[in-house]
């Protein structure tokens, strides 16, 4: 199997891909981010509506014994593509209750994404294609 060591020697350069392109009034809570060796979680907060519901996106570095689990009750399930790369939207039926999630793979980085979001079908796409990975300025 491949390591993500042999990718790249420090577990660091794991841990450096965003949305580029969030809603108006979105950015990242710090506090929140969940970093490991395999698997990054960024959630999103408005600064200007505290009470909207945050955006996330999920990473994991996929190897073997990598599982990755949708509930798909209450939902509608599409195929889509983003930026070349195979995925699902998951829509929810009642986005009250859950968040529509859109997912895809990155193959040649052995990469899965994965977005959760209270937001339109266009809007989450448009945020999957925005994915980046971001130089640090911190």
């Amino acid at each position: 199997p491949l390591l993500l060591s042999h990718v790249c020697p420090a577990a660091a350069c794991f841990d450096g891909y965003e949305i580029t392109a969030l809603p108006d009034g979105y950015e990242e809570d710090s506090s929140q981010r969940i970093a490991s060796v395999n698997y990054v979680g960024i959630e999103y907060r408005n600064k200007l509506a505290p009470d909207a519901p945050p955006i996330y996106l999920d990473y994991i570095y996929m190897q073997q014994g990598t599982v990755y689990d949708q509930v798909t009750d209450d939902a509608t399930i599409s195929d889509i593509t983003v930026n070349g790369m195979t995925g699902y939207l998951y829509l929810s039926k009642d986005m009250s209750k859950s968040d529509n999630t859109i997912t895809w793979i990155d193959t040649e980085h052995n990469l899965q994404f994965s977005i959760d979001a209270r937001l339109s079908e266009s809007s989450m796409l448009h945020m999957a294609e925005s994915v980046a990975l971001v130089e640090a300025t911190k």
